[in-house]
């Protein structure tokens, strides 16, 4: 009660209302706090007049908390890549966490609201991490949005050694396969 000394916590039923019987006054209402994935709304007090008889609701609206999905394919196919793992951490906040993407390639979660910084951590062979391995996404209440990373495979060289004069293969050759700049070197 504004003018009293009334005062009750109540919850709302699973049909997301609670109803009271009070004396006649002033009211303030105030959302303590929702459910996940809810998040209290910006006005989480709301005032009320009540005279003898009158039969009167306040509505609440929340939102859910942000949902994030992250996806990765392949960028030539569009092929899903499971099992990438991704760094997911608030720019402005404690929150990290590592986020594996699944059989699907893609990864979804509840957050808070604010700014995030996405970092691919990981790839599973034979693909190799992009150029654009950090990205950066704000989520507010309510938003449902998808951030995708883009990967190619390694390069496939396929070398075959053959009879100049029959051109069947001959097995058994050794070759040595050397990168110019030195770091890659199988035999």
């Amino acid at each position: 009660a504004i003018d009293g000394d009334y005062r009750q916590d109540v919850t709302t039923g699973a049909d997301g209302w609670v109803e009271l019987r009070v004396a006649s006054g002033s009211y303030r209402v105030t959302e303590k706090s929702v459910p996940e994935p809810y998040v209290i709304g910006d006005e989480p007090t709301q005032t009320i007049s009540l005279n003898a008889g009158d039969e009167k609701e306040l509505v609440f609206e929340n939102l859910k908390k942000p949902l994030l999905g992250i996806s990765k394919i392949e960028k030539n196919t569009g092929e899903k890549i499971p099992g990438t793992v991704f760094l997911l951490e608030a720019i402005d906040g404690d929150y990290r966490q590592n986020v594996t993407t699944g059989a699907d390639g893609w990864v979804e979660l509840r957050v808070a609201s604010g700014s995030y910084r996405i970092t691919e951590q990981s790839v599973p062979e034979p693909y190799v991490i992009g150029n654009q391995r950090t990205k950066t996404i704000s989520l507010n209440p309510g938003d449902e949005k998808e951030v995708t990373f883009e990967n190619l495979k390694k390069p496939e060289l396929t070398l075959s050694k053959i009879d100049a004069d029959t051109q069947k293969p001959i097995p058994g050759t050794v070759l040595r396969v050397e990168a110019v700049n030195g770091d890659y070197q199988d035999d």
